[in-house]
């Protein structure tokens, strides 16, 4: 009877362990499942993050493109679209401009080849009188272009100072070509050319004019050389040809 009773009780421990083992299978399966669904889950979270980083990056891309950004500092002169508006690769936006920092200018087909990067210029603009700027050459054009019936090269100059000058303002632009040291320069008007090719000019001493010859050497739209016959600091006067004759009296109104 003993024995039989621990029989009994060794096939119940067994039971038990039995039931144990596949309760703790059962819990196994149920972990590997869950296991399973957060790996699933973590899956979906890192593609959906992925996906998120990437519409990020487009929409950071979007706002980088919707930016206007000019090389240059300068300021807005017009506007062409209101906000909101559709705009497209041909479409202009905006005119901007760097203020006071270079000019354009157009040289003759003809003229062209006597400019040369670095080329010395002065600036000037009838609607700053008084206002003359020192220039330099950085830029000439490759392609010549036609304006109102004559062909031109346009030529980038910079400037040595800022300016006053408004952006669009017409300038006369005058190219050092080649330098004269120690030689002086009286206005073209006042030079009358004669017929041997000679030249003279009427010399204002004690309010009388006298004819004077002298002799010129190289000359530009404004000024002219003097070589002889002309000394530093005498008048000279600025008038038509014809309208002055030798010893006539005149009054003096103005000095350049």
């Amino acid at each position: 009877r003993i024995a039989e009773a621990e029989v009994e009780r060794a096939r119940s421990a067994h039971r038990t362990a039995r039931a144990q083992a596949e309760q703790t299978e059962v819990s196994v399966s149920a972990a590997r499942a869950a296991l399973e669904q957060a790996r699933s889950g973590l899956a979906g979270a890192r593609a959906r993050a992925a996906a998120s980083a990437a519409s990020w990056r487009a929409a950071v891309a979007r706002l980088e493109q919707a930016a206007l950004r000019a090389p240059f500092d300068g300021v807005v002169t017009r506007v062409y679209v209101r906000p909101g508006a559709t705009v497209g690769p041909s479409l202009p936006v905006l005119s901007f401009a760097a203020p006071g920092g270079w000019v354009m200018a157009e040289v003759d087909e003809a003229d062209v080849g006597r400019v040369r990067l670095g080329q010395r210029a002065r600036v000037m603009a009838d609607a700053y009188p008084g206002v003359a700027v020192g220039a330099r050459v950085t830029r000439v054009g490759g392609q010549v272009e036609v304006r109102a019936g004559t062909r031109v090269v346009r030529v980038r100059l910079e400037l040595d100072r800022p300016v006053p000058f408004r952006v669009g303002t017409g300038v006369d632009v005058d190219l050092l070509l080649r330098t004269v040291p120690g030689v002086l320069l009286i206005p073209v008007e006042a030079v009358t050319s004669l017929e041997d090719g000679g030249a003279q000019v009427y010399v204002v001493e004690g309010g009388v004019v006298r004819v004077r010859r002298v002799r010129t050497g190289e000359r530009n739209d404004r000024y002219a050389a003097v070589l002889d016959g002309l000394r530093e600091g005498e008048l000279v006067a600025l008038v038509e040809p014809g309208r002055l004759r030798d010893g006539q009296r005149v009054l003096v109104r103005s000095v350049q």
